[in-house]
């Protein structure tokens, strides 16, 4: 939101498109960092205290995801500690991002729509090229929107929804969260080290390899920049979701036909699996993220569609001669 009222018109986009870089890139930096704190401590560890099957010796250390028939291992102690460090390096940015939001001015259409047009205008006037952005039109754009908006009833939910055109914008805009989160897009991010183990991965192997795919998804996020200021919205929009279903369809056969007849009773995968579907596994969920990031426009879609002064009727808002 703070962007969508804060950015200029002629960059609303690209700019929306970078901040989704940025937080990409940001968690690549995560994800090499978890993995250099791993790489450090050797990896998820587990101290053997009893093998009953004597092939372990008290005290020795041996990786932390066992295969299923170690289960009746007893275990003393683990090198499990490393999560508190990652959480300690996690704040370092939180911190930055805490002190660098309270250097930046309030949005001007936030004082705007207080009628504070002079902080208004001394907002816009930090953020604005005087060379390139006219400061008074933008201004004057914003007394005329509050206004209309003044001239007419306050819309609650309700009356919004009530109204055809304004309900349309509702549900597209909703949808557009909606079914880009489902995509499952926060479950690859998140819990990558999680599929790549159930993919044979070693747990200390899946979180190394945990930075290739921020790396494809950090590059598909600096390609998206180029595509949402190049190609019409909604066809960066459809190459992204048919991109998506091949990547996630893929995926689904690999563990479905391919990972699937290799697991035992307790689920875990045998020694028989194919040595290159692990790896192939990482590919498609790399192409998934790299595809997903690339075509990163329903955030675009939906400043744009949201944009202040949206909820006031349409003439509010003059067309500009490309039509937007």
């Amino acid at each position: 939101m703070y962007l969508s009222e804060s950015a200029p018109q002629r960059i609303r986009g690209p700019l929306v498109a970078l901040d989704q870089f940025m937080i990409v890139f940001g968690q690549l930096l995560a994800y090499s960092a978890n993995a250099a704190v791993s790489a450090s401590r050797g990896g998820p560890q587990v101290q053997v205290a009893y093998d009953p099957s004597g092939q372990f010796a008290p005290g020795a250390w041996i990786p932390g995801t066992p295969p299923a028939r170690w289960t009746r291992l007893t275990v003393a102690a683990g090198n499990g500690d490393a999560w508190r460090a990652m959480l300690v390096i996690g704040t370092i940015p939180a911190i930055a991002l805490w002190v660098g939001m309270r250097m930046m001015p309030e949005s001007s259409r936030w004082y705007a729509a207080r009628q504070r047009y002079e902080e208004a205008i001394g907002s816009l006037k930090r953020i604005r090229d005087p060379q390139r952005d006219d400061v008074a039109a933008e201004i004057n754009q914003m007394v005329e929107v509050r206004r209309l908006e003044s001239a007419q009833p306050t819309w609650s939910l309700g009356k919004a929804w009530s109204v055809r055109w304004s309900r349309r914008l509702i549900v597209i805009g909703c949808a557009l969260g909606f079914f880009d989160q489902l995509t499952g897009i926060n479950t690859a991010m998140y819990y990558l080290p999680k599929i790549l183990m159930a993919a044979g991965f070693s747990s200390a192997n899946a979180i190394m390899l945990n930075v290739v795919t921020g790396l494809a998804s950090t590059v598909g996020a600096a390609i998206g920049i180029y595509l949402v200021g190049r190609f019409a919205r909604r066809h960066v929009g459809i190459y992204q979701e048919t991109g998506i279903v091949i990547a996630l369809f893929s995926l689904a056969l690999v563990f479905g036909v391919g990972i699937g007849p290799h697991l035992d009773a307790s689920g875990a995968i045998a020694s028989t699996v194919p040595a290159f579907l692990p790896w192939l596994v990482l590919g498609l969920v790399g192409a998934f993220v790299f595809v997903k990031q690339s075509g990163t426009v329903n955030w675009v879609l939906v400043s744009r569609s949201f944009r202040p002064g949206s909820a006031a009727p349409r003439r509010a808002w003059p067309s500009r001669p490309d039509g937007s």
